[in-house]
């Protein structure tokens, strides 16, 4: 069975869309490493600094991932590092898989439901970390200064009903878990239907 590849988070601000922008193998912002993993069918990933996330997280934990706040094969002082919403947006979405979670912070994560033209806005829910399916163990993690809050009901300025996790459009009513195409909304990835396109 070959070695568990190891990815290493270096990039301390991530915009979440798991995009290489500088075109450089040696550095990796958290939603490049997911994404990395999950195209590998699982892995470690590994924080070397501080995150923050400072867009919505598309890269949804999808396979067997470990997430550790510290490299483990690091003899000495042991630093544990955080990973942050920045009071806007939520971390971490567990979409499949067995995630492992250790000796980390998960801080100022934030979901926010879909507002709604003609019900009740959506749920908001799992501020820094929502498990939509798979088994997820948390050893050793911090969850500080999270929150989650429902979409406004009645919002003016919108033609469709509340979007779920993610966004203002979804047909009538509450959206579903996933989504891929939103623009303008803060908070946590989620859907406009279940497994929709948006």
């Amino acid at each position: 069975m070959p070695p568990t590849p190891d990815f290493l988070v270096n990039l301390a601000s991530d915009s979440g869309t798991g995009i290489d922008t500088d075109s450089d193998p040696t550095t990796l912002t958290l939603s490049e490493a997911i994404f990395q993993a999950n195209t590998a069918g699982g892995g470690r990933i590994i924080l070397q600094t501080d995150v923050m996330v400072t867009g919505v997280m598309k890269r949804l934990l999808d396979s067997d991932i470990e997430i550790l706040g510290d490299d483990p094969d690091t003899a000495g002082t042991i630093e544990t590092h955080s990973i942050s919403g920045g009071d806007n947006f939520r971390p971490l979405f567990v979409k499949s898989g067995t995630i492992n979670l250790s000796n980390l912070t998960l801080t100022n994560g934030k979901a926010k439901g879909g507002n709604s033209l003609s019900g009740g806005g959506g749920a908001g829910m799992g501020g820094a970390l929502f498990i939509y399916s798979g088994d997820v163990t948390a050893e050793n993690v911090t969850f500080s200064g999270n929150g989650a809050i429902g979409g406004d009901g009645r919002t003016t300025g919108l033609s469709y009903g509340g979007g779920g996790l993610f966004g203002d459009a979804g047909g009538g009513g509450g959206g579903g878990v996933f989504g891929n195409s939103a623009t303008g909304v803060t908070g946590g990835y989620g859907g406009y239907g279940s497994y929709s396109g948006g």
